[in-house]
């Protein structure tokens, strides 16, 4: 029997800035995603095996499909900043900053930088920031993936 790799549900806390050249949130959203891994360390490509190092995690999350980049695009659909808030509940992303909890949390979606800062802390070492992400999505490859460092 093949072990399910990706048997975890995790919280992520989007930060979601006033525009693609802006730092400034003016606003956060949760999602709760099944179908995660984690492993603590780094992944080395050059290596090819996880480089340990202390408070630094790499997230597998299996839901590729239901991923848009964090940005604004012309067209809503190729952007997760960018679509209407409605359809925003039915995708996620991942942006330099944003906040990965691995559990699901019964916290209140912050409504301020210091809002979030705290989730942050409360968390502490079950947790992760966003550095950045790979896409692995390969049509008809079982084991598509993104890969958050």
């Amino acid at each position: 029997m093949l072990t399910n790799l990706f048997d975890k549900t995790f919280t992520v806390i989007n930060q979601i800035p006033k525009s693609n050249f802006s730092g400034q949130k003016v606003s956060w959203e949760k999602h709760v995603l099944k179908g995660c891994a984690c492993e603590g360390g780094i992944y080395d490509k050059s290596k090819k095996a996880i480089s340990l190092s202390g408070g630094k995690f790499t997230v597998y999350i299996k839901n590729v499909e239901k991923f848009k980049p964090p940005c604004f695009a012309e067209k809503a659909e190729d952007g997760y900043y960018s679509a209407p808030r409605d359809k925003r509940a039915d995708f996620f992303t991942l942006g330099k900053g944003d906040l990965i909890v691995f559990d699901i949390i019964p916290d209140e979606v912050p409504k301020s930088v210091e809002e979030y800062d705290a989730l942050i802390e409360k968390y502490g070492t079950n947790m992760m920031t966003v550095s950045g992400y790979e896409v692995f999505n390969v049509k008809d490859w079982r084991t598509n993936h993104i890969e958050v460092y």
